[in-house]
């Protein structure tokens, strides 16, 4: 594991064990009785398996070893299976990896945030973290340095669609 992943596991680790420090706005962890255990090494796995490709190293290594999902901005990390679900529009509990295939299946366009127009949800972008009405982070796991973005789905949170993209 890199230097880097330690310095920030590290980090992350004291924030998440502080409650007074936590960020999200979820309530689960509460209702829980506390954090999502680590997820097994087969959930991870299994989840790239279903999607068809890797996690990103970071995010392996946070799902692996500090919680799986439920901590974090906005609602938190959105956990893979048996870990912290996002509700959807649907109101139906999903994980990172039903999450995924949903937001692809709704044939919507992902708008970043600051930006005009959008694109059509590209394949491999991979909504983590859920901010409410404020958008997402996603991660384009289609490229080797593994990019966050911020955005969320064109005409919610505040995220705007170009007129040329109309």
């Amino acid at each position: 594991m890199p230097d880097t992943f330690s310095a920030v596991l590290t980090k992350l680790e004291r924030r998440r064990a502080d409650c007074s420090r936590r960020t999200s706005a979820n309530t689960r962890d509460r209702e829980f009785g506390g954090l999502y255990p680590p997820a097994p090494k087969s959930v991870i796995v299994a989840a790239e398996k279903k999607l068809g490709f890797p996690l990103p190293p970071l995010l392996r290594q946070i799902y692996g070893k500090l919680a799986n999902g439920g901590f974090g901005p906005g609602h938190g990390l959105i956990g893979l299976e048996g870990g912290y679900p996002v509700e959807e529009l649907s109101l139906k509990e999903m994980s990172l990896v039903e999450n995924y295939f949903y937001e692809l299946s709704l044939g919507g366009e992902f708008c970043v945030k600051g930006s005009e127009g959008g694109v059509s949800w590209p394949e491999q972008l991979v909504e983590f973290c859920y901010l409410g009405c404020q958008g997402t982070y996603a991660v384009d796991c289609s490229k080797p340095d593994y990019p966050v973005i911020e955005g969320g789905r064109c005409g919610m949170s505040g995220h705007k669609k170009s007129a040329e993209a109309v």
